[in-house]
């Protein structure tokens, strides 16, 4: 029972994880100039096009880092 009430707990320390990078990549105030900034952190080019997914930004951690 604790090994499965863990399991849920990481899943939901999952979730908010999700949904705080959502409210932060949904920011309607973002503009090129933050677009560029997280890219050069992350290394890649984050800049939002039609192939944009959630599943892709949490594959390139950016709830990793998306305090910086």
């Amino acid at each position: 029972m604790h090994d499965y009430i863990s399991y849920k707990q990481r899943q939901g320390e999952s979730c908010l994880d999700n949904i705080r990078l959502v409210q932060i990549l949904c920011n309607p105030a973002l503009i090129q100039r933050h677009w560029d900034e997280m890219s050069e952190i992350i290394g890649v080019d984050l800049t939002p096009n039609a192939g944009t997914t959630l599943r892709k930004m949490i594959k390139l951690g950016l709830d990793d880092v998306i305090e910086q």
